[in-house]
């Protein structure tokens, strides 16, 4: 889906707002809402996340994150949104790194004079930009997405040798600790907790879910889905970490 309004600023969200018949919040697309945060202020909200805010003096904050202590959600969707509902900038994503590119709306894969996106970002309509947190070096991002997809590849070779029988719960899990988990992927311990938690956060299929069960009983996956095992594993693996260490997927 795009943006099949003209919401681009504060100017014609307010009037978009004003032409329904609830004047605080309006449909834009699929999981995509307009909603009025204060006089000053409106938002367009993906799912639980404010990703555009407008303000009344033309500059526009951008966010992938629920909440400032949240979960930062750089997907494919939440950058479709950046780009489709501003006009400052264009979020640019390369390596698992986003970078913002301001002066221009025009799609461009070209990363030369763009800076790495912040959550919270606010952009000024002469180009100025406010950072709320503090930036992640890109190479940094780039090499812990690297370290992430080496980590799942071998972490889902390894999984059907590692002992899950009689498991319970998430004895080693990452759930929301940064830190742990970046020592996790980096020293490459292959944690069961990790992939029970991902299970937990990543679409997974009824028949994934069986095989973890059969595994855990002492029964095993048959030799004939062994590597559609693997080839799951890696998938959610990737997936969970990636969203966990804040990385573009």
């Amino acid at each position: 889906m795009t943006n099949q309004t003209n919401v681009r600023d504060y100017e014609t969200a307010a009037a978009y707002l004003e032409q329904g018949r609830d004047k605080e919040d309006r449909p834009l697309e699929y999981a995509t809402r307009l909603q009025r945060r204060n006089e000053n202020k409106i938002a367009v909200r993906l799912h639980e996340t404010d990703v555009v805010t407008y303000h009344a003096d033309g500059s526009v904050t951008l966010n992938s994150r629920e909440d400032p202590d949240g979960t930062a959600w750089r997907t494919q969707t939440t950058k479709d949104r950046l780009n489709g509902y501003q006009d400052l900038a264009w979020v640019i994503q390369e390596d698992g790194v986003w970078y913002v590119k301001t002066g221009t709306h025009r799609p461009t894969w070209d990363t030369e004079g763009a800076e790495p996106f912040s959550d919270g970002m606010r952009i000024y309509p002469d180009g100025t930009v406010e950072h709320r947190e503090p930036v992640r070096e890109p190479d940094y991002v780039a090499e812990l997405s690297r370290a992430v997809s080496a980590y799942a590849r071998e972490f889902a070779e390894a999984a059907l040798d590692l002992d899950l029988e009689g498991l319970d719960g998430h004895p080693e899990g990452t759930w929301d600790d940064y830190e742990k988990t970046e020592k996790t992927v980096k020293e490459k311990r292959f944690d069961l907790g990790v992939l029970l938690d991902a299970v937990e956060t990543q679409p997974v299929s009824s028949l994934y879910r069986s095989w973890l069960y059969d595994i855990r009983s002492g029964k095993g996956v048959p030799d004939a889905w062994a590597r559609s095992f693997k080839r799951e594993t890696r998938r959610i693996l990737r997936a969970h970490l990636k969203r966990q260490l804040e990385i573009a997927r």
